[in-house]
């Protein structure tokens, strides 16, 4: 208008917290997670032990969860993580298990996996962002080169993309 002044409209929304798993939030994969200390990544999916389908874990990176091997069984899992705004209020589980990572000259890490306890109670969903509902397969599922995939993660969001090579190898620089 004339003075200067421009209208606008307000909306009350009252006061804004985190999310936090422990309030009710769904947890799904793609989301953010991470040792309490330690570096944030994605949930990769949700897993059950074939002796213990009733039991979900969260199944993400051993780099992530296990920080490259130095964290101990039992340390706190958060949700988010905490480059994400997690902290001790936002704890959704325990490092039950990882892949250790061997350091020598002979090249011998294939796998990057750990996994985590689920807290009681957690709300858990099987529709990821982006994607939509999954159900598990009822056969083994083996992907091919030309197999088109997609995936949900903390930092790319939805993505897709074509299987070039089922064999690739590289070295990490891990810490």
């Amino acid at each position: 208008g004339p003075s200067g002044h421009v209208p606008t409209d307000v909306v009350e929304i009252g006061e804004v917290h985190l999310e936090s798993a422990k309030k009710g939030r769904t947890i799904a994969a793609g989301s953010s997670i991470g040792p309490l200390n330690g570096e944030t990544g994605t949930l990769a999916c949700i897993v059950a032990r074939l002796a213990e389908p009733e039991t979900p874990l969260f199944l993400s990176n051993s780099h992530i969860l296990a920080d490259s091997g130095l964290a101990k069984l039992g340390s706190l899992i958060i949700l988010p993580g905490k480059d994400d705004g997690g902290t001790s209020k936002s704890v959704v589980g325990k490092l039950v298990e990882f892949v250790p990572f061997s350091f020598s000259a002979s090249y011998s890490n294939v796998c990057d996996a750990a996994l985590s306890s689920v807290s009681e109670g957690a709300k858990l969903s099987n529709t990821i962002d982006g994607i939509g509902e999954v159900q598990a397969p009822t056969d083994d599922v083996a992907l091919l080169v030309g197999d088109m995939v997609q995936k949900t993660g903390r930092t790319t969001q939805h993505t897709t993309g074509t299987i070039e090579d089922i064999h690739f190898r590289t070295e990490m620089p891990y810490p």
